[in-house]
């Protein structure tokens, strides 16, 4: 389990340095001076709001935990929406003890796709059911019927070409 999140943090972290050039670990941060600007790469590891109302992180890696905090309001609902355990970077100054961020720009890692999406080149129309338990006893045959009835004979379902069923 710990060798899973850390190879996904290893693999994030590679392209936020794409994003973030001269990223800082977490332990070395100490050692900058007060004011300067840094740049981190983390795992939240807890997300919250402080007496001051200002949105907060707790960031962590391989090295260490460091607290970051947002001052600008504008950050509050970006902030809310960051998950636990997601990795993200961030831009900002050292406090001057060095015991903590604040932070001014937030980046997450844009995940490339490892496939292009099909395309059928034109409009087409699809059903996509799942989980209807054929010869099961909870299947719901009445609904079935109805359904049945409405692909054969209803206007709204003249254009459809495919009906996709997802089942176990």
């Amino acid at each position: 389990f710990r060798k899973l999140f850390k190879d996904r943090y290893e693999k994030l972290e590679k392209i936020l340095k794409g994003k973030m050039p001269g990223s800082w670990n977490i332990d070395k941060l100490t050692s900058r001076a007060g004011g300067k600007e840094v740049h981190l790469i983390g795992m939240v590891n807890r997300q919250w709001t402080s007496q001051n109302d200002n949105a907060m992180l707790k960031l962590e890696d391989t090295t260490g935990e460091k607290p970051v905090v947002f001052t600008d309001d504008n950050m509050s609902d970006v902030i809310n929406r960051v998950n636990t355990d997601e990795v993200v970077g961030v831009v900002g100054q050292l406090s001057d003890d060095g015991n903590i961020v604040f932070g001014n720009e937030l980046f997450f890692p844009d995940v490339p796709s490892m496939r292009s999406p099909s395309s059928a080149g034109r409009s087409v129309e699809a059903v996509l059911l799942s989980d209807l338990h054929f010869g099961a006893v909870e299947f719901a045959y009445d609904e079935w019927a109805a359904f049945v009835e409405w692909m054969c004979h209803s206007e709204d379902a003249e254009n459809i070409e495919y009906v996709l069923i997802a089942g176990d």
